[in-house]
């Protein structure tokens, strides 16, 4: 019986060194899922930043090519075609903002994606060495 005192001493601190490690690997992942989700809201928080500036700026086009079609009403000669170049050069910047801010927002995630698959890939390969484990146990 004394010949088993060392090896139960040594499964007890593996075992425990085992669960430390996994508190550490829980706190880890828990500390990055908090990351990921932070780097998620800073992305449409910059989406959110470049929607009201486009609107502002397609109002601004609507307001000059407003004005473009009634000095086209009043004098058929240039003044309108360069009021519409600035309505056709205001509505493309502004359409590139409101396209912009809106795919960052399209994407946007509260869930942190890449830790919950770190989290299943490392209960898979747990599963699996304790499956193996098992097998080699029952021959």
């Amino acid at each position: 019986m004394a010949g088993n005192a060392p090896g139960k001493q040594s499964f007890v601190k593996l075992t425990l060194e085992l669960v430390e490690q996994s508190i550490v690997l829980i706190f880890l992942e828990l500390k990055l899922a908090v990351l990921e989700v932070k780097r998620n809201v800073t992305s449409v928080e910059r989406g959110v930043i470049f929607l009201p500036i486009g609107a502002v700026m397609l109002l601004l086009a609507l307001c000059t090519l407003t004005g473009a079609a009634v000095a086209a009403l009043c004098l058929v000669v240039q003044p309108w075609l360069a009021a519409l170049i600035v309505s056709a050069v205001l509505m493309f910047f502004s359409s590139a903002l409101l396209f912009t801010g809106i795919g960052k927002i399209k994407h946007f995630t509260l869930v942190p994606k890449e830790t919950i698959e770190r989290a299943e890939a490392i209960a898979k390969k747990l599963k699996q060495h304790a499956e193996e484990r098992h097998a080699r146990e029952n021959q």
